[in-house]
């Protein structure tokens, strides 16, 4: 079973469990309600998490993921959603090897959890002769990685076609940046590699096409979505 959805990143703790699922690479159980039914994503895996960070828009997190079991009709008493929400309109602001990245139109950074599912290889725990579901799956490995789009100028042009393959990468999208009362998404610093590339349009563009390299740091202290 595969599903996707998407969440803003309000300035409550609500969604934060969505964070941990993903960079752990936990199974849960998915329910989703609807007024005609209840459906349950049994031993559910997060795959892709994208963090999209805008200019005055308010940022959210885009979640795919796959599951083991699909099942209708099932009973679930959730909590009662929250009363109030307070989106989180960013303000961005980006370090490359110690330089200020300015005139940003846009960011975005997506977490892939490679996964491999675990088959049966005979009937002994199929539900029926011709239904079996896979017990369980592998983490092969985690790639993080993203693109800054910045809007070309003068001031940047000399960094226009470049790349690196270690620079030292920071990211804060969020409120409170001046402040201790931060909350948003933060990346870094750490060291990834870039290519530069530049985009022909109404307005120039460039954008720097990322990768994280570094695997000294666990990656929960590295990426972080900070609430109240």
């Amino acid at each position: 079973a595969n599903f996707s959805f998407s969440v803003p990143a309000i300035t409550q703790a609500d969604y934060t469990i969505l964070e941990t699922l993903l960079l752990n690479a936990s199974s849960f159980d998915l329910f989703v309600k609807t007024e005609a039914d209840t459906f349950k994503l049994e031993t559910a895996v997060i795959t892709n998490g994208s963090f999209v960070i805008e200019r005055s828009r308010p940022l959210s997190l885009q979640i795919t993921g796959e599951a083991a079991k699909l099942e209708r009709g099932v009973s679930f008493t959730g909590t009662s959603p929250i009363s109030s929400r307070s989106y989180t309109i960013p303000t961005i602001d980006i370090t490359l090897n110690n330089s200020s990245v300015n005139d940003i139109v846009s960011v975005t950074m997506e977490l892939q959890n490679e996964v491999s599912w675990t088959k049966y290889s005979t009937v002994n725990d199929a539900i029926s002769a011709t239904t079996m579901y896979p017990s369980g799956f592998t983490l092969s490995k985690k790639i993080l990685a993203g693109s800054i789009t910045q809007y070309l100028t003068d001031g940047n042009a000399s960094n226009a076609l470049s790349f690196d393959t270690d620079a030292s990468l920071t990211i804060k999208a969020g409120n409170g940046l001046s402040n201790n009362a931060f909350r948003g998404f933060s990346f870094g610093p750490a060291t990834c590699t870039f290519t530069n590339r530049i985009n022909i349009g109404n307005v120039f563009t460039q954008n720097y096409d990322w990768r994280l390299t570094d695997n000294t740091a666990s990656l929960s202290s590295l990426l972080n979505y900070a609430t109240d």
